[in-house]
């Protein structure tokens, strides 16, 4: 299969979105230098995002593929929100 990396750097025009971006270093469907030009492009303008490399999960490991560490990524989400103040801190 292709990993395919887009060209060009992201651009915005003003409707970009805060992310939470999450990935695993073992999914070989697709490029991982795009996660990481996309979070370096939001940082650079100004919107909140997080990027967090799993070292196991494959590819569309939804919740979490159970053994690995990629399970870990909803409770991290869910604190980065917090941090963020888009969830309420309890």
């Amino acid at each position: 299969m292709s990993r395919w990396i887009h060209p060009e750097p992201a651009r915005f025009n003003g409707g970009a979105v805060n992310s939470y971006i999450f990935y695993a270093h073992d999914d070989h469907a697709v490029n991982h230098q795009n996660e990481k030009r996309f979070y370096a492009a939001l940082k650079r303008n100004g919107i909140a995002a997080k990027l967090i490399e799993f070292k196991h999960g494959g590819h569309g490991f939804g919740l979490g593929l159970k053994g690995t560490d990629s399970t870990g990524w909803p409770k991290a989400c869910a604190a980065w929100l917090k941090k963020e103040r888009f969830l309420p801190v309890r």
